[in-house]
């Protein structure tokens, strides 16, 4: 099982280099690169007033001795910018707002940059319309937030493809500065998110809020054959943090539809999770449509999870005195696996002595005619796992691996 450590670092890795990625952009922003001008090629504003641009273009590469490289910016309470049918390029940061001031686009284009979207200490973005498209030859970043203003999206589709450096790239990120709480949040009505790499991330030390409506994602696995990564549709790892989504579907090719851990919480409503693994069968252990660890919980409800070569539900209980045990409520949806386990359980080390005395338990719990199944119903690698069913079916048989030892 040590290769679900090997996805939690990704996750991890991916989150902290956002992290420093994005401090570096912001540190030592030289003051004298500020024009709000009509007929500038870059806008930072920060004079408490409001400015409208249509039709313009906007760009700023990197300047020698400086980290300031934000195509749009605006900066300072009452600073707002209105943006229609604006396309912005060749930046390390397409658009940014901050302390409190707030940029409003409509129906633009964001390409050919680092980060589409980042918002910290309290500025404000909202996007109605338009596309984030990158491609950045590190790692993309579509949307970030590291403001509780947060950032709004409408009919936005965000499309990340992989950089020459083949790294994972994040659809959207909440997170705060190291020891800060900044309660960081993301709003997405419609739209779509494809990515080579993680849909949405929530930081596991940080504070943060995303909530999706009606969003398609996509997500593929990706990487060299030295160093590949899983794809993974929705992360969250805290449980002072609110991940939910309504409606709308995630799909994913070798990786996890929805990761919970460290005691966070995810609430799907109306979701259609689909998935597939293209490995060889056995090595997938760390795969799932919904994938559980160290107390990590969901709720579904009027959803459907379709899963193929992978379990449809993966729990994975740590050895941890403190930690509670895992858990998934199923009301009136079906989960079903072909080819596979509808469930796995199993523990961080199966032959640590006295595991049992401080072992929790993972339970699945169905209600209001929901359905389960798949090749096995039950796949079992230690650990212990109860399941709940009112008014629903469940089909497949049990094998524990623990027996066969």
């Amino acid at each position: 099982m040590l290769k679900v450590f090997k996805n939690y670092t990704y996750v991890c890795a991916c989150t902290t280099s956002a992290f420093f990625f994005l401090q570096n952009i912001d540190v030592n922003a030289t003051s004298e690169m500020t024009d709000c001008s009509e007929s500038s090629s870059f806008l930072k504003c920060s004079d408490g007033k409001t400015h409208t641009f249509t039709s313009k273009s906007y760009q700023l590469n990197e300047q020698k001795g400086s980290s300031f490289s934000k195509a749009v910016s605006a900066e300072k309470s009452g600073t707002v910018i209105n943006a229609e049918n604006i396309t912005i390029t060749n930046s390390k940061t397409g658009v940014f707002a901050k302390e409190y001031g707030k940029v409003i686009l409509q129906n633009s284009t964001i390409k050919e940059v680092a980060e589409g979207l980042s918002a910290s200490e309290n500025g404000a973005i909202k996007m109605v319309g338009g596309t984030i498209n990158l491609n950045y030859y590190e790692r993309s970043i579509g949307v970030s937030s590291w403001s509780s203003q947060g950032i709004e999206l409408e009919n936005v589709n965000i499309t990340l493809r992989e950089g020459k450096e083949q790294r994972a790239n994040m659809g959207l990120y909440a997170g705060c500065s190291l020891n800060k709480m900044c309660n960081a949040k993301i709003t997405m009505t419609n739209g779509s998110i494809d990515v080579v790499g993680t849909g949405a991330v929530i930081d596991k030390s940080s504070q943060g809020d995303i909530s999706l409506t009606n969003v398609k994602i996509t997500v593929k696995s990706g990487g060299s054959n030295e160093y590949p990564y899983d794809s993974l549709g929705m992360y969250i790892a805290n449980n002072n943090s609110k991940l939910e989504m309504i409606n709308g579907s995630i799909d994913f090719t070798n990786g996890v539809g929805v990761l919970v851990g460290e005691k966070g919480h995810a609430d799907l409503d109306g979701v259609i999770i689909t998935g597939k693994n293209n490995d060889d069968k056995g090595t997938t252990d760390d795969r799932g449509g919904l994938y559980l660890d160290t107390g990590g919980s969901i709720f579904l409800k009027d959803g459907r999870v379709s899963v193929s070569n992978t379990y449809g539900i993966t729990m994975y209980q740590p050895v941890n005195r403190n930690m509670v045990g895992e858990k998934v409520d199923i009301e009136n949806s079906t989960i079903t696996a072909e080819k596979y386990p509808a469930i796995y359980i199993t523990k961080q080390n199966s032959l640590m002595e006295n595991f049992y005395a401080h072992e929790k338990i993972s339970i699945v719990k169905l209600s209001k005619n929901s359905n389960i199944s798949g090749d096995l119903l039950l796949k079992a690698k230690g650990g212990i796992i109860e399941i709940q069913a009112d008014q629903s079916t469940l089909k497949g048989g049990f094998l524990s691996l623990m027996e066969l030892l």
